[in-house]
């Protein structure tokens, strides 16, 4: 987690100087995020697992849901469904991922 941390803070400097080449939504500049939202997903699920927290990763699907980043959103999706219980929010997770696809500019997310 660290380490990804970190690769976000670096991306972060590097989108402060872009380049002639900079495109914000570019899937370079989410690997970062989209990878660190992977390891929590996976630190939270064995937390549900293991009986810890029942919970765990709710909080932070729902600020999720409100990321442009349609795979952030689909995160998000995926944490409700594997809680349980969330079906509306899982609905309108799948319709703010769909709002979400149709405005990122990179089609193959």
């Amino acid at each position: 987690m660290a380490k990804t941390q970190q690769d976000i803070k670096d991306v972060a400097a590097q989108k402060a100087k872009p380049g002639p080449n900079f495109d914000p939504n570019d899937d370079y500049w989410q690997l970062p995020t989209r990878t660190l939202a992977g390891v929590i997903m996976c630190r939270d699920k064995i937390l549900r697992v293991l009986g810890r927290d029942p919970n765990a990763g709710l909080a932070q699907a729902r600020e999720w849901m409100t990321s442009p980043d349609p795979v952030m959103v689909d995160n998000a999706a995926v944490v409700f469904q594997d809680i349980g219980g969330h079906d509306e929010d899982v609905r309108a997770a799948e319709t703010a991922r769909e709002r979400a696809s149709k405005n990122w500019a990179n089609k193959n997310w």
